[in-house]
């Protein structure tokens, strides 16, 4: 039986996709071109292993992250939803709330491509700025974004980032 090697290198990204939340960490530490994706290095292997283009494979990681980022998306505003219903927060802190989630995430994005990582002092200070927005707000954030372990988008299941 004739295998199609695309077809091949497909189901093996697949499978890796799977490992890229752990091992994202160690590709990126292990980077050292620092304007590439911290899945670059994991592409070229899986290119170079079963003998297919590497923008091919750098595809079927991009969709399978495009896909993954509509599923967050899609929880988060049902979570925001839900929390409306409930009357732990309003409609307009819905709003407000996915505004800073999007802002957040453009920094975020912004970052990452260009390679830099915040300082522990710039986190912090972030995360001060988070928390006087959310006071100023009305808004708290523990409802929104519970503490690692009580599965909320600390947890280890999100890899620690809001989805926004």
């Amino acid at each position: 039986m004739r295998v199609n090697k695309k077809l091949v290198a497909g189901a093996m990204t697949a499978g890796v996709i799977g490992l890229t939340g752990v091992a994202g960490t160690a590709l990126a530490a292990d980077n050292t071109n620092a304007n590439s994706s911290p899945m670059s290095s994991l592409v070229q292997k899986i290119a170079d292993k079963f003998n297919v283009d590497k923008a091919e494979v750098q595809k079927v990681f991009d969709e399978a992250r495009a896909e993954h980022r509509v599923e967050h998306e899609q929880r988060f505003n049902e979570r925001l939803d839900a929390l409306v219903s409930q009357g732990k927060i309003t409609a307009e802190q819905k709003t407000l709330i996915i505004e800073k989630f999007s802002t957040m995430k453009a920094e975020r994005e912004a970052n990452r491509d260009s390679g830099t990582r915040p300082t522990r002092a710039e986190m912090e200070a972030k995360k001060a700025e988070l928390d006087k927005w959310a006071a100023e707000n009305g808004i708290d954030l523990s409802v929104i974004m519970p503490a690692r372990g009580e599965g909320g988008f600390g947890s280890r299941g999100s890899h620690g980032h809001a989805p926004m």
